[in-house]
C-alpha cells in the first residue's frame, strides 16, 4: 500500500501535536521585575536559564542586575521549579537560593554577599502561559519574562 503525500502531512501534524503535548520550560528566558521595598521601586533585568532535569522538573540560574548612576546591583540564583501539570497555562513555584551577590557604589564594592543583603533563599510564584510567557507578581516584585 503507498502512502500518498497528503496522508503523510496529515501524520506529520499528528505526531507534531502529540509531541508537543509536553510544553517545557527549558531555555532562555528575559525580562525585567519591577520591585518595591521599603517605599523604594527599583526595575531590574533578569535573565533565567532553566534546563530539564526529568518529570516535569528544571533547574538553573537567575540574574537579576540593576544600574543607575550611584548604584551598580548584580545577584545570581540557582534556581529549581517543578511542573504541576505536563502541559498548559499554570502557576509555578521557583525556589531561589542566592549563589552570588554584589553592590557597588560609585565603583567600590559596598557589599559582596548574599548573606550581607538577606536574600539567601526565597521563593517566587509566577503564572506560565505553557508557551513563551512567565508573568511574576509576588514578594513586592512584579514582571514579565519572555522566552
Amino acid at each position: 500500500m503507498r502512502i500518498g503525500t497528503c496522508h503523510l502531512i496529515i501524520i506529520s501534524g499528528f505526531l507534531a501535536t502529540l509531541l508537543g503535548c509536553s510544553a517545557t520550560l527549558a531555555g532562555d528566558w528575559e525580562g525585567t521585575l519591577t520591585c518595591t521595598n521599603d517605599g523604594e521601586t527599583i526595575k531590574q533585568d533578569v535573565e533565567l536559564e532553566l534546563e530539564a532535569e526529568g518529570a516535569g522538573a528544571f533547574s538553573g540560574k537567575m540574574e537579576l542586575s540593576y544600574s543607575d548612576d550611584v548604584v551598580r546591583a548584580e545577584y545570581e540564583f540557582d534556581v529549581t521549579v517543578e511542573k504541576e501539570k505536563a502541559a498548559g497555562a499554570q502557576t509555578l513555584e521557583f525556589e531561589l537560593d542566592c549563589d552570588d551577590a554584589i553592590i557597588f557604589i560609585e565603583d567600590e564594592v559596598f557589599i559582596d554577599s548574599c548573606s550581607a543583603i538577606e536574600v539567601e533563599d526565597d521563593e517566587w510564584d509566577a503564572d506560565w502561559d505553557g508557551k513563551d510567557e512567565l508573568e511574576i507578581d509576588d514578594n513586592g516584585c512584579e514582571g514579565e519574562l519572555e522566552r
